[in-house]
């Protein structure tokens, strides 16, 4: 053996089938504890990771089981939310009935006085909370405040079905309150003084305009007498109905009658047509309510608008 192979303790040598020459490649004792050890460090490196990511497993799990209570408290706090704001809805909505209720029955009272979001006094006289302090409630969760609001929302539901239930016991006065709206169409023009746009200046509109294609069919809001049916300077073709109770409906500016004075008609019977005849800018139906003598707001009494 040369003296340079005996200074490698290993020898590869590569050999090839179609050559006569050979490739050999010494390798010293220090290069082959180098790769040992480098080898022995791979290993344990390797088992450390292996350690460390079994390790991490639950970790994981934990992980992905956080992630899916977040996601699932998201949803939830989503579909909270949206049901606090139908139930603001609908509170808002019971005032508005109760209140044209109470207009309807003559009652004074107001049985929904409470704010939608004011807290119940308790018996200790603590302050009732107002809608602005709301905000400043740190502490009260989203899913306490939620519960709270539909409490609330029901507890006004009930009372205005008292309320309602207190108006079917008086079906009489039920049925001959017009409590529907009268035609389809638009607001064109409230209730309350303003400029006349015939003559420029200023008088009560006593009634809402209800702006419509002409040959709209109107309808009786309640049921009554026709206590007018014919032409009235102002008005043109008018239609009058007496519902009893003191209230007393009129349908101005019509293109059409098909009712006659002193006869009976039944709540959503066809009484007339929308026109523009008397003094009339357009296409639409003048629609007062008197009660007792007095023009009063005919949205106070609607309560169906369709």
């Amino acid at each position: 053996m040369q003296p340079e192979e005996r200074a490698h303790a290993y020898t590869i040598v590569i050999a090839s089938n179609f050559a006569s020459n050979h490739l050999r490649i010494g390798i010293s004792h220090a290069w082959v504890k180098a790769l040992i050890y480098l080898s022995f460090c791979l290993i344990l490196l390797f088992i450390a990771e292996a350690i460390d990511y079994v390790g991490l497993l639950p970790k994981a799990r934990e992980h992905e089981v956080l992630l899916s209570e977040n996601r699932s408290l998201k949803s939830r706090a989503e579909r909270l939310k949206n049901d606090l704001e139908n139930n603001i809805a609908r509170i808002e909505q019971f005032k508005v009935i109760a209140a044209k209720l109470r207009t309807i029955t003559g009652d004074e009272t107001d049985p929904l006085t409470p704010q939608p979001w004011a807290v119940d006094q308790p018996r200790g006289g603590s302050p009732v909370r107002s809608p602005a302090s709301v905000a400043s409630l740190a502490s009260s969760s989203l899913l306490d405040l939620a519960d709270k609001a539909l409490s609330d929302s029901q507890k006004r539901e009930q009372e205005m079905l008292s309320l309602w239930d207190v108006l079917s016991e008086r079906q009489n006065l039920l049925i001959s309150t017009p409590i529907i709206k009268p035609t389809i169409g638009y607001y064109s023009s409230p209730f309350g003084f303003r400029i006349d746009p015939i003559n420029r200046r200023p008088l009560l509109h006593a009634g809402v305009d209800i702006a419509a294609p002409y040959g709209t069919q109107v309808l009786a809001p309640a049921d009554g007498t026709v206590s007018f049916a014919g032409y009235e300077n102002g008005y043109g073709n008018l239609v009058s109905i007496d519902h009893g109770y003191g209230v007393i409906t009129r349908y101005g500016h019509n293109s059409k009658i098909f009712v006659r004075t002193g006869q009976k008609v039944k709540r959503r019977e066809i009484i007339s047509a929308v026109g523009s005849t008397g003094h009339s800018t357009g296409s639409h139906l003048h629609y007062e309510v008197i009660r007792h003598g007095i023009p009063v707001d005919p949205l106070n009494y609607i309560l169906q608008e369709n």
